[in-house]
């Protein structure tokens, strides 16, 4: 028998008794059989860019994990290579650009290797963390660089005369990052997920960013058992500085998220193709009850009349009266990593919805259009300057033989504050060729509305 515990929340514990098939836990079947594949190659992506942004001569897209995009004109190439043989695992991608206000560059934006057998997935390097659809992740976002991480998850385990579906997963990462107020930290990261039916699962998600130089030294395992059980936290100095706090003092986060994925369903009764809803509510550092105290919440839904027809809202709300979420007294430098946001890109004390339409015209084009809108600047406006912005995308894919061409026309319309930020496109053009990526699949995947991820790798 082994037991593996995932902490949800100060003071509160859930321990998975995991046994072999036929004891305290039977098994699922899914993922056990290994295969025979080794290496492939992901579909190489050559793309042109030209944009004029807000801030200046650089400037950030939300879900391109760190990858800073250049004004005027950008030339950039992307591939990787995949690898399943048995139970191990690995990947190796690679972007390089070359633009006209940003020096030539390139980046390993993911490379690390793996083993899975059927419940358990280990896995070492620079891995990419997916914690919900893109756009509505509070703790991770899709928008800073992955982090260098040892991980661990277990998944399909069925709890005998109960049913349902049990799994969880934690990573400790390192930000390789010298210039914050707190260099070099540690982000430890948790989670757990029930399902008692395929259609319906809850759970929960935490983040702790603590250590880094001049800190982690000083943590004994006293202090390490303090901080996994939240011991103490937002409870020190009122002033802000590191100097002023103990070694044990971190940056918790924690979620509960719920997922409602109905489409058997919608299918019979409805007539439709699918519908999935997702909720999350989230805090920092202490609870009141079981709720995190210093709420933001998401919600997000995707709704597809037919397997050609996709339409999706998310909505995120980070406001609070008492305090600024992704601030913190200790940790300066926010809740980020080289500069970027760690969690959701619109940051604290401000509110913004994302919407999106899908279409496929034909068995060969798929059509899209994204509006967004965010405000900032509520309950601290003389810490958050006030602004906002409306963005909108419009792009088309095509299949050309094997191959595929993506077209995309992007603006933006900022006021206030916002006239000034790094993260918006007044206007770009991308075309982008995907070398060998396959013909369309004729339905609408949720990949598509949601963003891809890679947790099941």
């Amino acid at each position: 028998m082994h037991w593996v515990a995932c902490l949800l929340g100060p003071g509160v514990i859930l321990v998975l008794g995991l046994g072999s098939a036929g004891a305290v836990l039977s098994t699922a079947a899914a993922g056990a059989a290994p295969d025979s594949s080794a290496w492939s190659w992901e579909a190489p992506r050559l793309a042109i860019t030209h944009a004029r942004g807000v801030g200046g001569d650089r400037f950030l897209r939300d879900e391109e994990q760190g990858w800073w995009r250049s004004t005027a004109g950008e030339l950039s190439f992307e591939t990787g290579v995949r690898l399943r043989r048995g139970g191990l695992r690995g990947a190796l991608r690679w972007r390089g650009a070359l633009g006209e206000h940003l020096s030539a560059r390139g980046r390993l934006l993911e490379v690390w290797l793996g083993w899975r057998t059927a419940h358990w997935y280990l896995r070492a390097g620079r891995i990419p963390v997916h914690w919900g659809p893109a756009g509505g992740a509070l703790l991770i976002s899709h928008q800073a660089a992955p982090l260098a991480q040892v991980s661990l998850r277990t998944e399909g385990w069925s709890l005998p005369g109960v049913g349902g579906r049990l799994g969880a997963g934690s990573f400790l990462g390192y930000l390789d990052d010298a210039q914050r107020v707190v260099p070099y930290p540690l982000l430890w990261g948790m989670h757990a997920t029930y399902a008692p039916r395929a259609w319906i699962s809850a759970g929960a998600r935490r983040t702790i960013l603590f250590g880094g130089a001049g800190r982690g030294s000083r943590l004994t395992p006293r202090d390490l058992w303090h901080i996994f059980w939240g011991q103490g936290e937002g409870s020190s100095a009122e002033v802000a500085g590191p100097e002023l706090f103990p070694a044990r003092e971190s940056d918790q986060k924690f979620a509960w998220h719920a997922c409602l994925h109905p489409q058997d369903w919608v299918q019979r009764r409805l007539g439709l193709h699918d519908l999935e809803m997702v909720y999350t509510y989230a805090g920092e550092d202490r609870f009141s009850g079981i709720a995190p105290m210093a709420p933001a919440r998401s919600f997000g839904a995707r709704l597809h009349p037919g397997p050609r027809l996709a339409l999706a809202l998310l909505r995120v709300v980070t406001v609070v009266k008492r305090n600024i979420w992704y601030h913190h007294k200790l940790f300066l430098s926010g809740y980020s990593y080289r500069g970027i946001a760690l969690g959701h890109p619109m940051g604290g004390d401000a509110r913004g919805w994302r919407s999106g339409l899908w279409m496929m015209a034909g068995d060969d084009l798929l059509l899209g259009l994204r509006v967004d809108r965010e405000e900032r600047g509520f309950e601290k406006p003389q810490r958050v300057a006030p602004g906002g912005f409306w963005r909108w995308c419009l792009e088309s894919t095509t299949s050309i033989g094997p191959h595929r061409l993506l077209v995309a026309l992007e603006g933006a319309a900022p006021w206030g504050a916002d006239r000034g930020s790094e993260r918006l496109a007044e206007s770009l053009v991308l075309v982008e060729l995907r070398w060998g990526a396959g013909p369309l699949s004729p339905a609408i995947g949720r990949e598509v509305v949601w963003g891809g991820g890679g947790e099941s790798d």
